[in-house]
């Protein structure tokens, strides 16, 4: 329809030229000049301001996602495209807590006659009256009890402490060490090696807690608990 009434605007300047042209050059009988001249002018304009008229009341198309009556219109999803999955949440690794270092030697030897007075671990101490960490295991024994190795080794270290006595380390595995304490009569030397249930000395008297066995399990120079070697924690 449009197209049909562009066209007849633009025939209709040309037919209203076409018939001014013949008046004003040939005359109209009956009738003046400027009067048909006004009624083709008219019907021009008319023609015009109605065609301006059905092109500007018509809707302009609105773009996808465009705001209609102060309303937003959602996007058209076409029916025939599959929707993208969502990616997956990648879980947490969940990081183990390794597991101390216990080496594989075989049955321990309980290293003296007694049994454990203080664990590994804080406990309070009746004779300082204060909390104290244990680093290893105080197994109460009579003075002069023969203390042994729990496991073959080489010995590293042989030191006299003024406080606790002599003390001996034995290296039974690699990064794995055993520290014997509050020993006396002590007869070896560092790089002598030891079987199990060795004599490594006697136990030396404390004036102060009584005498007892310092025992201490080393991995990598670091004290852990020595029940990690033993399945209980008093001679059988």
């Amino acid at each position: 329809m449009l197209a049909a009434f562009g066209a007849l605007v633009m025939w209709l300047p040309r037919r209203i030229g076409d018939t001014v042209r013949g008046v004003v050059m040939h005359g109209l009988p009956g009738g003046p000049k400027w009067a048909i001249l006004g009624l083709a002018v008219f019907i021009f304009v008319a023609g015009i301001a109605f065609w301006w008229t059905v092109n500007n009341s018509l809707p302009e198309p609105q773009p996808q996602g465009a705001e209609v009556s102060g309303e937003e219109v959602a996007p058209e999803i076409p029916l025939d495209v599959p929707l993208e999955p969502e990616e997956p949440v990648a879980e947490q690794p969940v990081l183990a807590t390794p597991e101390p270092t216990v080496p594989v030697l075989g049955e321990p030897i309980w290293p003296v006659a007694g049994d454990v007075q203080v664990p590994f671990g804080w406990y309070f101490s009746d004779t300082y009256q204060d909390w104290r960490f244990n680093p290893g295991w105080q197994i109460a024994a009579a003075a002069g009890s023969e203390v042994c190795a729990v496991y073959p080794g080489q010995v590293i270290t042989v030191q006299a402490d003024p406080q606790v006595g002599q003390q001996v380390i034995v290296q039974h595995a690699q990064d794995a060490a055993l520290l014997y304490g509050g020993l006396q009569a002590v007869a070896l030397n560092p790089g002598d090696f030891v079987s199990a249930s060795e004599p490594l000395g006697c136990l030396a008297d404390d004036p102060w807690t009584g005498p007892h066995l310092r025992f201490q399990y080393l991995v990598a120079g670091q004290p852990e608990d020595p029940q990690l070697l033993f399945p209980i924690s008093s001679q059988e």
